[in-house]
């Protein structure tokens, strides 16, 4: 458990504008979502009810202040990629989605991304920790962490996507076997069965600090 020093970056989006449409990073509150999941439903409405607000109203009063003492033990990491009109899986975007990152200033093994036809300049010829790919298809996702020798080991995963009109994905830190409050360095790559075709934000990557 801990406190939430800077809550502005937790109750905001991160918009990232991009060719392929928009990409939208946020990040939840793990104890009002366990309470609206779980606690409440044990409670009398009046008094949950009651209790929500009184938390949204301390919510609220922290972001004025710009300082909070709301509890958290882990977070959900969220992406949200609008896809713009007419954009087609298969055809107009490619079928995967890779998630490629690393923890800066953390010693951890690192490996180079298990995609092919990968152009040898920056972002893209990094070392990264983690990968996470997904069929846009087909839903399937597969989680891997970098270990010695540069090789990528399989995990379980609890990730959850959505794909409507937009992309949603959630990824428990839970499935991470690093801190929750490590920064990171994030890129996205689109490919086509392991193979690149283009990646976002260009010549970039997405840093991200949790709160």
């Amino acid at each position: 458990m801990g406190n939430l020093r800077e809550p502005e970056l937790l109750y905001r989006s991160y918009r990232l504008e991009i060719p392929q449409g928009d990409l939208a990073i946020v990040f939840r509150d793990h104890r009002l979502s366990d309470l609206i999941g779980f606690t409440y439903s044990s409670m009398e409405p009046q008094q949950a009810a009651s209790d929500l607000v009184g938390h949204l109203e301390a919510i609220s009063r922290s972001l004025q202040q710009q300082a909070s003492g709301t509890a958290l033990d882990h977070l959900n990491f969220y992406l949200r990629l609008d896809f713009k009109a007419g954009i087609q899986v298969g055809e107009s975007l490619p079928k995967e989605l890779h998630l490629l990152w690393f923890y800066p200033g953390k010693t951890h093994h690192n490996s180079p991304a298990p995609l092919a036809s990968l152009p040898d300049k920056a972002p893209l010829n990094y070392l990264f920790h983690y990968h996470l790919g997904i069929h846009l298809l087909t839903g399937s996702m597969w989680l891997e962490e970098a270990g010695e020798d540069f090789r990528w080991y399989s995990y379980t995963t609890r990730a959850q996507v959505g794909l409507n009109q937009c992309l949603k994905l959630a990824v428990p830190w839970a499935d991470l076997h690093v801190e929750p409050d490590s920064s990171l360095r994030l890129v996205v790559v689109l490919a086509d069965d392991g193979d690149f075709r283009s990646y976002l934000p260009e010549e970039k990557l997405v840093a991200l600090q949790v709160p």
